[in-house]
C-alpha cells in the first residue's frame, strides 16, 4: 500500500543563491574570527578556530529562513563564543 508522502515546501532562497549571499560574508566572518583568535600563539591553531568560526557561522547561516539581509557580526559573534567555549572545556 503506497501512503502518499508530503511534499516539502519549496525553500525560500535558493540553495545556489544561498551559497552566494554566504560567500559575500566571508570577509566580514573571518577577520572577526581572526581577532577574536590573535591571541593564539600557534598559526595552526589560530588557522583552524578561524575555520571553525567559518564553519559554525555556516550552520547557523542555513538556519536563518531569510538568508538575505544576515548580519554577519552576529553569525561570527555566535561561532566565536561556541569555539571559545569548546576550546576551554576541559578533555575529558
Amino acid at each position: 500500500m503506497l501512503v502518499p508522502v508530503p511534499a516539502a515546501p519549496p525553500a525560500l532562497v535558493a540553495p545556489f543563491d544561498r551559497q552566494h549571499v554566504f560567500v559575500a560574508l566571508l570577509p566580514a566572518l573571518t577577520r572577526r574570527a581572526e581577532d577574536a583568535f590573535r591571541a593564539i600563539r600557534s598559526a595552526h591553531d589560530r588557522e583552524d578556530a578561524v575555520a571553525e568560526v567559518v564553519a559554525r557561522a555556516w550552520e547557523g547561516f542555513l538556519a536563518l529562513p531569510h538568508p538575505h539581509g544576515a548580519d554577519p557580526g552576529a553569525l561570527a559573534d555566535t561561532a566565536v563564543r561556541a569555539v571559545r567555549a569548546q576550546l576551554l572545556a576541559p578533555a575529558l
